[in-house]
């Protein structure tokens, strides 16, 4: 399964939404099983789901062609992202953020 998971995180990286929500169905069908108590394919499908309903943000803001106004004097945009993962790393629930979204510029 972590070999899936880093194939999935290196479709979504290099920005292929399509293939990454493709790759899940294909994955979240091939472990269907009888058993109930194996979630692989419900958890998989789970998955599809929340990004399908969610594909317009699969791409960074950039790469839809969004542009973003000029930050005012002073300021500095930084980590434009969404992802909580990405402002609080692995242990979202323990820490705070790596840095803030928007910081003064250094002199």
């Amino acid at each position: 399964m972590i070999r899936k998971r880093r194939e999935i995180r290196e479709l979504f990286d290099t920005g292929k939404p399509e293939e990454m929500l493709e790759y899940i169905q294909i994955y979240a069908t091939s472990v269907e099983s009888p058993d109930e108590k194996d979630k692989s394919s419900q958890k998989a499908w789970e998955l599809y789901q929340y990004l399908e309903r969610n594909r317009e943000g699969l791409l960074p803001y950039d790469k839809r062609g969004i542009k973003i106004a000029a930050p005012p004097e002073g300021i500095l945009y930084k980590r434009m992202c969404a992802g909580k993962s990405e402002l609080y790393g692995d242990h979202a629930e323990d820490e705070e953020p790596k840095d803030a979204l928007v910081g003064k510029r250094s002199q």
